[in-house]
């Protein structure tokens, strides 16, 4: 299988099919049915090549600057413009140069004449202006091939300046093709007096929007006038701080009162013995028994203030009870 691939013949490139096209139109020419067709052809680009060049210039501007709205157009709607945009570009400078070429060959203009604007014999501001035209286009069609190299540039607006050469070519241009050659019919004069006027319109909706946009985006030097008024605050009272916490009572420490050690301790005085009950009275045998008599109540002794609490004391009063 490798070596019958390997076997067949191999297409010829682009480049050489191209070449081998070109080789046999030439030798076709030399022919009688070759030298007509190629009179035709020159009469016809004689004819329309110029016109051509201009009306695919006009579209080729609008187009262009169609593709830069945001305001109505969708992202597909300008990718195909600028699809058309460049197409109908690189057709105005192939016609562009048919054109010159043909007015060479037929001695209307000068080798010079193409160069340098304004030398011509006649027609001298006309066949220069045409010569200014075909510079600017010439010069927006190199910065839209190269368009990349200027993506990493410092000054962007550089490009855009250079590229702007097209809207000063078209009207140039325009001058050219109605009055250098045949005089044109109202309808064409008309239609191109109302692209220019669509243009203009579009490009000065164009500036403006830019100008408006860069207005709200660059900051304003304001004066005391048209700075915002700042309301006075009034100071609020603080808020009150409610108690959710029940804060445990603090008691004052218990402290004992020691007595200098040099006076011996003072006993407690003697207690005097409780006086003595008279013996209780027999009942008669014959009377009805008598209950024992209830133990005396003895008072409690007073608390001072210099003795040790207990513990349970001590967590009740901490519970807020009342020990009096």
């Amino acid at each position: 299988m490798a070596n019958a691939l390997r076997s067949r013949p191999s297409r010829p490139s682009g480049r050489k099919a191209l070449a081998a096209a070109v080789v046999l139109l030439l030798a076709a020419a030399f022919t009688p049915p070759g030298e007509h067709v190629l009179g035709m052809c020159h009469r016809f680009l004689d004819f329309y090549a110029g016109v051509f060049c201009l009306v695919a210039l006009s579209i080729t501007v609008m187009a262009g600057l169609a593709a830069t709205d945001r305001l109505v157009l969708l992202v597909r709607h300008r990718v195909l413009l600028q699809a058309a945009h460049r197409s109908t570009a690189t057709a105005a400078v192939a016609f562009l140069f048919c054109h010159v070429v043909v007015k060479v060959m037929e001695a209307h203009v000068g080798i010079l004449d193409v160069v340098l604007p304004f030398l011509a014999s006649r027609h001298t501001a006309v066949i220069g202006l045409g010569t200014l035209a075909g510079y600017g286009l010439a010069i927006a069609a190199w910065t839209g091939a190269v368009r990349g190299r200027f993506a990493d540039f410092a000054h962007p607006w550089v490009w855009r300046a250079v590229h702007s050469c097209a809207y000063a070519a078209w009207p140039m241009a325009i001058v050219h093709g109605l009055t250098s050659g045949r005089s044109p019919a109202t309808w064409v004069t008309v239609s191109y007096v109302v692209c220019v006027l669509l243009v203009g319109a579009g490009l000065a909706v164009r500036l403006s929007v830019r100008w408006g946009r860069r207005l709200r985006t660059t900051p304003k030097a304001q004066t005391t006038g048209s700075l915002p008024r700042i309301p006075v605050e009034v100071p609020l009272p603080p808020p009150v701080q409610r108690r959710t916490v029940r804060e445990p009572v603090r008691l004052a420490p218990l402290t004992t009162v020691r007595r200098p050690a040099s006076s011996p301790p003072a006993s407690p005085p003697p207690k005097s013995p409780p006086p003595k009950s008279p013996p209780p009275a027999r009942p008669p045998a014959s009377a009805a028994p008598v209950s024992p008599p209830a133990a005396p109540v003895i008072p409690a002794r007073p608390r001072k203030a210099f003795e040790t609490v207990s513990d349970d004391e001590y967590w009740a009063v901490l519970r807020g009870e009342d020990l009096s």
